[in-house]
């Protein structure tokens, strides 16, 4: 790939088959602690990294004793040189769950136990994603976030208010017939010409890699 920067972001640490013995990761985890994440790569310098723990849809207990099955999410922005100016990136993959209808006794036991109060049958994903958009109030502008996100097109770019760079379907990989992968640009203000970036989209596209479930989406931006 040719890539000149990169990054692994552990969602969980240590062996990843063991419960008991794996944990969720903590954001100051070593590079060489073995662990089941995310990750980044750059074919231009990155300028600096950030870790951002989302809120989980599974309690962990002291870390380590997991009371659902869904793993730990977590994002990873790097701002990058471009020859247009420096632009923030940001990688993630939500959770697949939903908020359950319970009876007014279940949902007690439910938040003693350490799950989240949410509306019935809303994703944990755009909980997630609204959670991650105020995270990255103050990242420099633009911002492309891009990710499984396992929420269906439009409803990313209708939450954040951001424009989507390509609008393919992309799973299942064999015969796609939704778009759960997305690529998102915020610009920032275009009235500050510090955050604003001078990028402009060109197209976008899904690209069957047949290393996934899921297609690829690509997206190209050019110098304005």
């Amino acid at each position: 790939m040719k890539a000149v920067d990169h990054r692994f972001l552990p969602a969980l640490a240590g062996p990843f088959r063991y419960p008991g013995v794996r944990r969720r990761a903590r954001a100051t985890e070593l590079p060489t602690t073995p662990g089941y994440g995310i990750a980044l790569l750059s074919r231009l310098p990155v300028r600096t990294w950030r870790v951002v723990l989302l809120p989980g849809a599974t309690p962990w207990v002291w870390g380590r004793v997991q009371l659902g099955t869904d793993e730990p999410r977590v994002a990873l922005a790097a701002v990058v040189e471009t020859v247009a100016g420096p632009l923030t990136v940001v990688g993630t993959h939500l959770s697949v769950y939903r908020f359950p209808a319970v009876s007014w006794a279940g949902g007690f036991v439910r938040r003693a136990a350490g799950y989240r109060r949410g509306v019935p049958d809303e994703r944990y994903a755009e909980w997630q994603l609204d959670h991650l958009r105020q995270q990255l109030t103050r990242a420099h502008r633009p911002v492309v976030l891009l990710g499984d996100l396992n929420l269906r097109a439009p409803v990313p770019a209708d939450r954040t208010g951001w424009r989507p760079l390509a609008t393919d379907d992309t799973y299942p990989r064999h015969d796609p017939r939704f778009q759960i992968d997305h690529i998102l640009l915020d610009p920032g203000d275009p009235a500050d010409p510090a955050s604003d970036g001078a990028f402009r989209p060109v197209g976008g596209r899904a690209v069957d890699t047949g290393v996934s479930d899921h297609r690829a989406l690509v997206a190209d931006l050019t110098a304005a």
